[in-house]
């Protein structure tokens, strides 16, 4: 799957469902190379299977709202990964997935929590590292993202002052990224602070002399 050798993959997972026909795990995962195939339909299939197999299995809970998610159904994956959750909470990437979901169904202050759930337990994986400039390389993408996302929640609950806080660090944290940038302008084009505006976005246009949204602002 890593290598996207898909037809192996496919009569690999296809074998082990043949032998092991009451194993869950062949069942999602090759839904999952169908799913990362475009083959939605069959995708579907498998994930629910899976369910039905182990309707205990976390992870299987977790691909289907990935499916959910990918077809813009973000209520039923949300329900997914709810789902999943129930069964094992300690998963960074499902909390973060959730947040993303209740974002899109414009519930900002449950994603806030999906988030700093999320960078709880990376720093938990990390025997308690503290979130701060000392140590990036200790912070796992899912946290990263995590902080992005709680950045891009706070922006849209209108909390401008906050999402700058959040994404002033993931400058820190990932100073090459022209996007937290944009963002950062973005925050203080919306407080009216014109002088800052112009500060981040020449930032941008610095790494970025193409960079349209900085161009725009």
């Amino acid at each position: 799957m890593q290598l996207k050798e898909f037809d192996s993959a496919i009569k690999i997972f296809k074998d082990l469902i043949s032998d092991y026909p009451d194993w869950e795990r062949p069942y999602f995962n090759l839904g999952r190379v169908y799913l990362e195939m475009g083959v939605m339909d069959q995708a579907l299939k498998l994930f629910e299977e899976a369910i039905l197999l182990s309707p205990e299995d976390e992870d299987a809970y977790y691909y289907l709202g990935i499916y959910h998610y990918n077809n813009k159904d973000y209520e039923e994956a949300r329900k997914c990964y709810e789902k999943s959750l129930t069964l094992n909470p300690n998963q960074p990437e499902t909390h973060l997935n959730l947040g993303t979901c209740y974002s899109q169904l414009k519930l900002y202050e449950k994603a806030l929590i999906e988030f700093d759930l999320v960078c709880k337990i990376d720093q938990e994986l990390h025997e308690g590292a503290l979130i701060d400039f000392d140590a990036p390389d200790l912070f796992d993408q899912e946290c990263l993202d995590a902080i992005y996302n709680k950045g891009l929640a706070l922006f849209y609950l209108e909390k401008y002052d906050e999402a700058i806080k959040k994404y002033i660090l993931l400058n820190q944290l990932t100073p090459t990224d022209t996007e937290v940038m944009m963002k950062i302008a973005d925050c203080y084009y919306e407080k009216r602070d014109k002088e800052n505006a112009i500060i981040w976005s020449k930032k941008v246009l610095a790494a970025e002399p193409e960079n349209e949204s900085a161009h725009d602002l």
